[in-house]
């Protein structure tokens, strides 16, 4: 019995042992699923900082990407602008500045003044009644050939208007019915064309133009020439126009006065006469004062006809 005992007891203090080894081990195997645990967090945490670390790396690429992107393109615009500075700069002036310079802004009223006018009304022993007006004007410019002028309308206009006042106090007919005057300004050249008309019908023409930077007249080559056209070329032109008018005026008579008509064409036609035409600009238009010989009435009448 005793040893009975004894067995069970040996056995009894086997199984203990043996349970004690077994929760030995399980206690040795939690350090390892602890460890195995650890290891797979800290790859978990690995991956996590990998792909943190790749965004990272990544947003700076971009960021690079983009940072060099934008420098590549402040260089082109640099470059460009460059370019552009380099460009040939545009020395033209500005449209007013040039205009300034083209055109002198010349005041007419600083050039032409008033010898003397009047007006006059009466009725003459015949029973004419008469209002002319006379305006002689002068030229206030301080040079040889705007003397010569200035004396050349005083001894034809201021004295006709003198006539004129004396035929009045008179009460005689007038001869010299009115006297005009007009201005042109083109560009540096200012024309003074001065008309007087007469009880016939007729007019007389006083014209001049002189170059206001030097107070001189000019003359035909000089006018022609500061329309771009050449004197000598024009005369054939000038001929012409002075016969297409003769030939308009006086073709009625070209049968009954046949050589008359002739002689008078060839007058008008002449050379002589062709040089003695006065080129004068009107508004930006060539013009001339003219003789044309007359069949009736006066050897010849002045005239005044475009050019172009």
């Amino acid at each position: 019995m005793r040893k009975t005992a004894l067995i069970l007891l040996a056995a009894l203090l086997s199984m203990i042992a043996c349970g004690c080894a077994c929760g030995g081990g399980a206690e040795q195997s939690k350090p390892e699923q602890s460890s195995t645990a650890s290891e797979s967090s800290s790859k978990a945490q690995s991956n996590s900082s990998s792909e943190k670390n790749s965004e990272k790396n990544t947003d700076k690429s971009t960021n690079k990407n983009e940072s060099s992107k934008q420098e590549q393109s402040e260089k082109e615009t640099e470059s460009y602008d460059n370019q552009e500075s380099l460009a040939e700069p545009d020395i033209s002036p500005e449209p007013e500045e040039q205009a300034t310079e083209a055109v002198k802004n010349w005041n007419i009223d600083e050039y032409i003044g008033i010898y003397d006018s009047d007006m006059l009304a009466y009725e003459d022993n015949l029973g004419n009644i008469y209002n002319a007006e006379y305006t002689v004007p002068m030229l206030k410019i301080n040079s040889g050939d705007a003397s010569k002028v200035n004396n050349e309308i005083k001894n034809k206009c201021l004295a006709r208007l003198n006539e004129s006042r004396e035929a009045r106090d008179g009460k005689y007919s007038l001869s010299c019915t009115g006297i005009s005057y007009s201005t042109c300004l083109y560009g540096d050249i200012l024309t003074l064309l001065i008309s007087t008309t007469f009880d016939t019908g007729y007019t007389d023409y006083l014209v001049y133009s002189l170059d206001l930077n030097s107070g001189s007249l000019m003359n035909n080559e000089q006018i022609a020439k500061s329309v771009s056209m050449d004197y000598a070329g024009l005369k054939p032109k000038i001929r012409q126009i002075m016969l297409d008018y003769y030939d308009k005026e006086y073709s009625a008579m070209k049968d009954e006065y046949a050589a008359l008509y002739n002689e008078y064409r060839n007058n008008t036609g002449s050379d002589e006469n062709v040089e003695n035409a006065t080129l004068y600009i009107n508004d930006g238009v060539l013009c001339m004062h003219c003789f044309i010989y007359s069949i009736a009435g006066a050897d010849m009448i002045q005239v005044i006809l475009p050019i172009i």
